[in-house]
């Protein structure tokens, strides 16, 4: 019998929950995996692309078992007491909660986990800024389902004494760079495919360590932090030339208030987004115009402050919701709006470590 705290296990459901398939093409891969490592229990989860190790600690004997994940994990869940208590006998488990007593059928099969052999780089990065890294660039990769593959991944480019984590859906672009890593002298770069980068923002969230570790080779790289294990296989596919819509000069650019841009960005979506979501920037001397309208609501126009820059009166339409998915990552009070001209790519700016580019639509005057 074994012995665990109720709150450790349901944290491990929120992690491994993430790569558990509802309808998976392996019946296998709708259950979870509990068994023992290194004197610490394990709940293990894969969906053969990302596996997730989480580590718990616990009294008494522990068996392996295998069991539907939602099941198991739903039950645990509504049990009162602090602790659970989990007995494996015959095919299945006995779990026992404050005389409460309920028992699950086992599957006796074989649980398939990805493995990584061959690892030949690593790093070290702090736990805060890969966390950072990741919210600034991972809702701006691609949906695979709808998009290129090679545009399904979060780059991590290894350069230089920097790290920068890319993304693209090909109308937008997401660049963070840090020097707060350690490595080796080698550059490399890889591919984390979005499902891992969606799970990882997660994992790292649950992390006390101040620093964690990537192990990477040709196919495949790990995460090993103090409570989970993650290993993804690598994303498909060449990564665009990114480089190739950063702005070469900054010859035309405002700075604004953050803050006051979402504002006003978000009550002009209240009229553009059940139409087209397009918004007008209209940089002027001193002041930012911003318009929008819709046929079956309205149209909604307010101004904004320029706090200093060097403008040529230029008028661009943006997407409004993908403007303000980039501002509201973004930690700064002030934004810097770099553009050339109607039709250039437009360039939101952070300081020296963030970079949100999107592509403007044609011009409509």
């Amino acid at each position: 019998m074994l012995k665990v705290k109720k709150e450790d296990l349901i944290q491990g459901f929120s992690i491994v929950d993430r790569v558990v398939k509802l309808t998976p093409t392996m019946p296998i891969l709708s259950n979870i995996f509990v068994s023992k490592e290194n004197n610490k229990g394990v709940l293990i989860a894969t969906d053969l692309e990302v596996g997730i190790k989480y580590f718990f600690d616990f009294e008494g004997d522990m068996e392996d078992f295998i069991v539907p994940s939602r099941t198991f994990e739903n039950l645990i869940r509504t049990l009162p007491d602090e602790f659970i208590e989990i007995t494996k006998k015959d095919s299945y488990i006995f779990i026992n909660s404050d005389g409460k007593v309920y028992k699950i059928r086992t599957i006796e099969d074989e649980y398939p986990f990805i493995s990584i052999s061959d690892v030949s780089k690593e790093i070290y990065i702090k736990k805060d800024t890969l966390r950072n890294g990741i919210k600034k660039t991972s809702f701006s990769i691609s949906d695979p389902q709808k998009g290129r593959i090679e545009f399904a991944s979060l780059l991590i480019e290894i350069k230089g004494d920097d790290i920068k984590m890319v993304s693209t859906d090909g109308n937008r672009l997401s660049i963070f760079k840090t020097s707060e890593f350690k490595k080796d002298d080698s550059e490399f770069s890889f591919l984390m495919p979005r499902n891992c980068a969606q799970v990882l923002d997660k994992v790292i969230s649950t992390e006390e360590k101040e620093s964690v570790k990537f192990g990477f080779s040709n196919k495949s790289f790990y995460y090993e932090g103090e409570k989970v294990y993650l290993i993804s296989r690598l994303g498909q596919g060449n990564f665009p030339d990114y480089e190739m819509v950063l702005p070469k000069k900054e010859e035309n650019f405002v700075f604004i208030d953050k803050n006051s841009l979402i504002d006003s960005l978000t009550r002009i979506l209240l009229i553009t987004r059940e139409g087209s979501g397009k918004v007008i920037f209209d940089f002027s001397d001193k002041i930012l115009t911003l318009k929008g309208s819709s046929v079956d609501v309205g149209e909604g126009s307010e101004e904004i402050d320029i706090r200093e820059g060097k403008i040529e009166k230029n008028k661009i339409i943006l997407d409004n919701r993908k403007v303000l998915e980039g501002l509201k990552v973004m930690n700064e009070d002030v934004v810097k709006i770099i553009f050339i001209d109607s039709e250039s790519p437009v360039t939101f700016k952070e300081g020296d470590y963030y970079l949100y580019v999107i592509m403007p639509y044609r011009s409509e005057w």
